[in-house]
């Protein structure tokens, strides 16, 4: 398995999770304001996760 291929199936999983996480809050399937923040911090969380996941994915890229 090439990092590539690991880079892509991860920022893939990212970026599916918080569109279903946009999705919950959009069409208001969410209980209260207490969920509706901890949906917020969860996006959150992945916003920083794809950051850093392409920060390291160009460090390895400068390197090569």
């Amino acid at each position: 398995m090439s990092d590539l291929y690991i880079y892509e199936k991860m920022l893939k999983t990212i970026r599916d999770r918080r569109k279903l996480i946009e999705e919950t809050i959009t069409y208001g399937a969410v209980a209260d304001f207490s969920a509706f923040q901890d949906l917020r911090a969860k996006l959150g969380e992945l916003a920083f996760l794809e950051q850093e996941l392409k920060s390291l994915h160009n460090k390895v890229t400068e390197n090569d």
